[in-house]
């Protein structure tokens, strides 16, 4: 008996679980034991067994997202581009441990803008206000937490303002930038810049009054208005001025008017009344003035009213303009007691009126008292002389008038009314 032996043939593999293990004319790709066999040339079987062991590969995948102002570090390199990136370490059987990222960079956006305007202007900006030359920032988020900035470059280009103050006087024109002004107020004319910004110019301008007072008055002749300091006395314009606080002239005029005197008569009355003597009546021109003076009664002259000796009568005319004038008549009251027998007395006198000489016939004899007297009562001529003669008194040089002579004897007095002329 011929025994033929049987063969087994043990194969021991390993791979790793991304590679294929062809053993016998067959692929393999899981752990396992797997069997083949064959017969010999004797008809007996030949067993192959394969022990497959494989090993797995390990794959780690890992999904980031930065911004594209960011680097991202990964497995000891920096990354800042969207893409795929690998690294590998093989494990201890061999087999590779694989490594991925999945990079997205994200773009974070800047948005540049430039504004001008005017420094008495504002630009409102991402809901703020600026009014200044300067560069500012703001930022906002994107859905994937990258920064959006907003840059603004402002440029604020100054204006001008020119202030002028001006005062003038009125009257006066005050010229400034091509206009005339004469009244007083705040005037404003604007100029545009090269930069479109515009240059104010203010004039503040004051108009102080010049006054002009313009006076009437009015005075009677004879009298004098003072005004500004100085008399006037005559019918005019007069002009007189002060310059204010602010250099303005006030110019002050006068028109004065003199009013004439009215032209005053008193008549109707004599120059001797005895106190016995009836009541006699007055005149005066023009009429409607008013008469006054010891013993007057309206325009009746009462003399036993009136005082013995002179008795100054007035009668006074005021005009339509206020002026008033007046005329005045001294009147002689005697108690005249011996006039009624003054016809026994023997005394007369003349020429009367006269311009020499008065001759005085005393027929009766004893002791006279001669006394003169002018209109307003004073003595100018006093004389004690005999009786039974011709007296003469020269009164040449006697001032035109009335007098009184008075003559005193034993049986009496006598007044006689002498006129004066020239």
């Amino acid at each position: 008996l011929l025994v033929h032996p049987t063969y087994e043939n043990t194969l021991n593999a390993e791979i790793c679980d991304n590679e294929v293990y062809t053993w016998r004319g067959n692929d393999y790709t899981f752990s396992g034991t797997y069997y083949d066999s064959l017969q010999t040339m004797y008809g007996c079987d030949s067993v192959y067994i394969l022990h497959l062991l494989v090993h797995p590969t390990y794959e780690n995948t890992l999904n980031a997202d930065i911004c594209d102002d960011e680097v991202y570090t990964w497995r000891g390199n920096s990354y800042s581009f969207t893409g795929t990136y690998y690294d590998s370490l093989q494990t201890m059987f061999g087999c590779d441990s694989v490594y991925i990222l999945r990079l997205q960079v994200h773009p974070s956006y800047v948005h540049q803008q430039s504004a001008v305007i005017c420094s008495n202007q504002s630009i409102i900006w991402r809901g703020n206000s600026y009014n200044t030359t300067g560069t500012y920032y703001d930022s906002l988020q994107t859905v994937h937490g990258c920064d959006s900035i907003f840059v603004l470059h402002l440029q604020a280009n100054p204006v001008y303002t020119f202030t002028e103050n001006a005062e003038i006087c009125s009257g006066q024109d005050y010229f400034w930038r091509g206009n005339s002004y004469n009244t007083t107020g705040t005037f404003i004319d604007i100029l545009p810049t090269q930069q479109g910004c515009d240059s104010t110019y203010i004039l503040n301008l004051t108009v102080h009054q010049a006054y002009e007072q313009t006076q009437y008055a009015a005075v009677c002749e004879g009298q004098s208005f003072i005004w500004h300091g100085n008399p006037y006395n005559a019918t005019g314009e007069y002009y007189d001025s002060l310059v204010t606080q602010f250099g303005c002239d006030s110019v002050f005029h006068l028109l004065l008017t003199v009013n004439p005197l009215p032209v005053v008569a008193l008549s109707g009355l004599e120059a001797f009344y005895c106190e016995y003597n009836p009541p006699a009546s007055a005149s005066g021109t023009p009429p409607g003035g008013e008469f006054g003076g010891p013993g007057m009664f309206g325009n009746t002259f009462i003399p036993s009213n009136a005082n013995q000796g002179n008795n100054t009568i007035v009668y006074t005319y005021v005009s339509s303009s206020g002026c008033a004038n007046s005329d005045t008549l001294v009147i002689w009251v005697d108690e005249c007691a011996s006039l009624a027998d003054a016809g026994k007395t023997g005394v007369n006198v003349f020429p009367n009126p006269t311009g020499g000489i008065l001759n005085i016939n005393l027929s009766e004899a004893g002791l006279h008292k001669l006394i003169l007297s002018d209109a307003i009562g004073q003595v100018v001529f006093s004389r004690e002389v005999p009786g039974k003669q011709v007296l003469q008194v020269d009164l040449s040089r006697m001032v035109a008038g009335v007098y009184m002579l008075k003559i005193e004897s034993g049986s009496g007095i006598v007044v006689k009314r002498i006129v004066v002329e020239r």
